[in-house]
């Protein structure tokens, strides 16, 4: 899985948005899921 590129304009009025409009929202969600979880799992490890 590809790792898709947001300008910060292209951001901002996805936030902008995502206020309202789910599609927006989902796809930030799709963007920063897989960042966010590799972050959050090495900081806490698996929980074995």
């Amino acid at each position: 899985m590809g790792e898709m590129t947001l300008s910060k304009k292209s951001e901002a009025e996805l936030v902008q948005r995502s206020q309202n409009d789910m599609r927006a929202f989902s796809d930030l969600y799709d963007h920063y899921f897989p960042r966010v979880y590799k972050y959050v799992y090495y900081r806490v490890g698996s929980g074995k």
